[in-house]
């Protein structure tokens, strides 16, 4: 089904990545407004925890100190090259993109950076804050195994309930991250399937 496809449509297209501009502008999006920084919206104890596994990544904190909480929590999420060596986590956007790069396949996106970064703003610094340290507690690979085999056996509803499950304190904005999003994709994807066959991939968590 790939290599049968005119082009690879990603939620966002990775090619953007390459444009430094883009990175620029992205970074200037997940800093803090103002003069807000991580430790006024953590406790003393909270705020050392998260120094901790900071500087366990080899990043100075002070790099992350106007980072939005939500971008440092993802931060966390990744593995370091031997953890992703022994559990063969791979990210699948980055795999697809080399594999559409080495066909000389086009990409394209169903949204753009900034339109995620919008979405990620509804969510309060104060909220985001208490998910990452949340994320501190979560065990490794805490059922992301379980999730994996229900997206295996294309059961999507249960995949769905279990996503919803994993969003502790997320409920009231996964309208703004899910619903809203999916709608605005709807259109997108019918006017990218006029005279192309696309190749869509997308978080398994739109799904349901």
């Amino acid at each position: 089904a790939f290599k049968s496809a005119d082009r690879l449509v990603l939620e966002i297209d990775m090619a953007e990545l390459n444009d430094v501009s883009k990175i620029f502008s992205m970074m200037n999006m997940a800093d803090m407004p103002g003069d807000t920084t991580l430790q006024d919206l953590l406790t003393a104890d909270q705020y050392k925890e998260v120094s901790a596994k900071i500087q366990e990544k080899g990043i100075p904190i002070a790099f992350v100190e106007r980072i939005k909480p939500l971008f440092i929590s993802a931060l966390l999420m990744q593995g370091d090259e031997g953890d992703n060596a022994k559990t063969n986590v791979k990210s699948y956007e980055f795999q697809l993109f080399g594999q559409a790069d080495s066909l000389h396949m086009a990409t394209g996106g169903i949204e753009t950076i900034e339109d995620q970064m919008k979405a990620i703003d509804k969510v309060p610094l104060k909220v985001q804050a208490e998910l990452l340290i949340q994320s501190l507690s979560a065990k490794d690979n805490d059922g992301y195994d379980q999730m994996v085999q229900l997206y295996k056996q294309q059961n999507i509803d249960s995949l769905a309930i279990m996503v919803q499950s994993q969003e502790s304190g997320m409920d009231k904005y996964m309208k703004f991250l899910l619903t809203d999003r999916n709608e605005r994709w709807i259109s997108r994807i019918d006017s990218m399937m006029q005279g192309h066959s696309n190749f869509f991939a997308f978080g398994a968590g739109h799904l349901g």
